[in-house]
């Protein structure tokens, strides 16, 4: 911004000639400076979030989740802890251990946030942190950590259902892949329909090799012993590198007592 004021004063000068100390000349210096600061803060943004996409594709599209993390911790470190980017820093390096299955460096990672500091963005913040604790637990098999998180979220899908209706119905999808995980933890078979309906729209390996563990697992409770087989498989393929992946491969190795 302020190479944006100083180019903004050099353009004036050369386009209109010498600046005088009349009041024209004040303004017109005053107005080219103002357009460079407004040219510099949106030149900036937009190469912060080309800097941006460049990182979170480490973790979304490369799904390396240890690089992520060290390239992306310094930068949340230096953001203010009143912003709703802070936090959503703080979900992202959750998202990473989650998928590196460090869930306890996770849940830390999300513990003492401070939602009374936004000034925007309360909601859909409390929601995403709310949602990613939900996901650690599960991962953990904590079904009563799992269980008050997922009454957490219900909580805010009813305040948001009178906000942001938006929201509302992208948090009722999250809540109800909560409950058929659940479902399959404390060994019912599930909703497979659903469970391959995440497999097939999942956006990253990681959450796709989750889901195809998971699906392993419903399968597992239904007695269908072949198709555990084909999901672990295809969990060690999509997973590769990841936790999902080699808790895979380590069932696979198993000769009894799967889960």
């Amino acid at each position: 911004m302020g190479l944006g004021a100083w180019a903004g004063l050099t353009a004036g000068i050369f386009t209109y000639g010498k600046l005088q100390a009349g009041y024209a000349d004040i303004f017109f210096a005053a107005l080219m400076v103002f357009a460079g600061v407004v040219a510099g803060r949106i030149l900036s943004a937009l190469w912060a979030n080309c800097r941006l996409s460049r990182i979170t594709a480490v973790l979304y599209r490369d799904c390396k989740p240890e690089k992520f993390v060290e390239l992306f911790s310094p930068i949340v470190q230096k953001v203010p802890q009143n912003t709703a980017e802070y936090i959503d820093g703080r979900n992202k390096l959750a998202y990473a251990c989650e998928a590196m299955g460090d869930f306890q460096r996770g849940l830390k990672l999300l513990e003492g946030l401070d939602f009374t500091k936004l000034n925007l963005h309360a909601l859909a913040c409390q929601a995403l942190t709310a949602n990613q604790t939900l996901r650690l637990k599960l991962l953990m098999e904590d079904l009563e950590g799992a269980k008050e998180s997922k009454k957490k979220l219900e909580s805010l899908r009813a305040t948001a259902s009178g906000r942001a209706p938006l929201m509302a119905s992208n948090l009722a999808q999250c809540l109800r892949l909560a409950e058929i995980w659940l479902d399959v933890l404390e060994g019912d078979p599930g909703d497979e329909e659903y469970l391959t309906a995440e497999i097939n729209l999942a956006k990253n390996r990681i959450h796709k090799s989750e889901m195809q563990l998971l699906t392993a697992r419903a399968l597992h409770n239904k007695g269908d012993d072949r198709g555990v087989r084909e999901k672990l498989e295809e969990a060690c393929v999509t997973g590769a590198g990841l936790y999902a992946g080699q808790k895979a491969r380590e069932i696979l190795s198993r000769t009894s007592g799967l889960w």
